[in-house]
């Protein structure tokens, strides 16, 4: 009997990790939707990332390939999970809340952020709005990142706290 190794998707040695969905019922900036995370994807908050998107905060354009750098959005996910990781039993339900908490509030918010989105896109009078769908979506995606980036900045932080004295 041969055993075959395999391999999950979330591991520690992960860069990144997409869910792409595409919903032809919807136009295109809208309908398409990628669920973005650095890092190991158990361990990191998904950003929604619509079709439409074109611009996203410049920490996702620093590598964090080759060294460290706080400046890096990769960085910021990846502190706190290999942190996390050192201290599984101590840390396994802040990490796993953490996901949750940011899944929950983008299936929360995504039917209105949608509906907006699809108001603006067609607007008889779109000289009257205060963006396009297209601004609102970018703005929408970038809030969510950032408030992602810093969630995990904190537990970054709270872990080397808590580990202080040693893992």
């Amino acid at each position: 009997m041969t055993i075959r190794p395999l391999r999950t998707i979330a591991i520690a040695g992960c860069s990144y990790a997409t869910v792409i969905q595409c919903r032809n019922w919807l136009p295109d900036p809208v309908g398409g939707l990628c669920w973005f995370s650095f890092d190991n994807p158990a361990l990191s908050a998904r950003i929604p990332i619509f079709a439409g998107v074109t611009e996203l905060p410049s920490s996702f354009e620093v590598c964090a390939q080759h060294r460290f750098r706080m400046d890096s959005a990769c960085w910021t996910f990846r502190r706190a999970n290999r942190l996390a990781t050192v201290r599984w039993g101590a840390t396994q339900t802040i990490m796993e809340e953490t996901v949750r908490e940011f899944e929950e509030r983008a299936f929360a918010e995504l039917p209105d952020v949608e509906k907006r989105a699809l108001a603006l896109l067609w607007s008889k009078t779109p000289e009257r709005e205060p963006f396009t769908a297209a601004q609102y979506l970018i703005k929408y995606t970038n809030d969510f990142a950032r408030a992602a980036m810093q969630k995990h900045l904190e537990l970054g932080d709270r872990f080397w706290g808590l580990f202080g004295r040693g893992f």
